[in-house]
């Protein structure tokens, strides 16, 4: 099984909360389970998703990450990717720049709530998860 999707922390944090918006991302995460792929999620994402999370939605981040069932996989920050992420332009997030990389090293989709911060990536490969 390969990498999809990889998720941003806009998706986690969606997905954490919840709310109307958690329904697409766990909507998401099925549609690749179904076709046999994974859904990548960035460490750096983990760390800023439950940064902005209450304990309710850290605890159905916990759920989701420990499955042993489930479709999603925690992408780790590899030693030879540090200098790459500490190198980013002006005004990208680290763990925005971890999915950039997570991206492009498994040839797979970043999905998010915020594709503006991706204007710079093909469209093709960005899904908006707000449409």
């Amino acid at each position: 099984m390969s990498v999809h999707v990889v998720l941003d922390p806009s998706a986690l944090i969606a997905y954490g909360e919840l709310g109307p918006h958690s329904l697409a991302v766990a909507e998401l995460m099925a549609s690749v389970d179904e076709n046999l792929g994974l859904v990548g999620v960035p460490a750096l994402s983990v760390l800023e998703s439950y940064a902005a999370l209450d304990d309710t939605g850290r605890a159905a981040l916990d759920a989701l990450f420990t499955r042993t069932d489930g479709a999603v996989v925690v992408l780790p920050l590899l030693a030879e990717a540090t200098l790459d992420l500490a190198h980013r332009p002006d005004g990208v997030t680290a763990a925005h720049a971890h999915v950039r990389l997570a991206a492009d090293e498994h040839e797979a989709l970043v999905a998010t709530y915020h594709p503006e911060l991706f204007g710079d990536l093909d469209e093709d490969s960005v899904l908006d998860l707000g449409e």
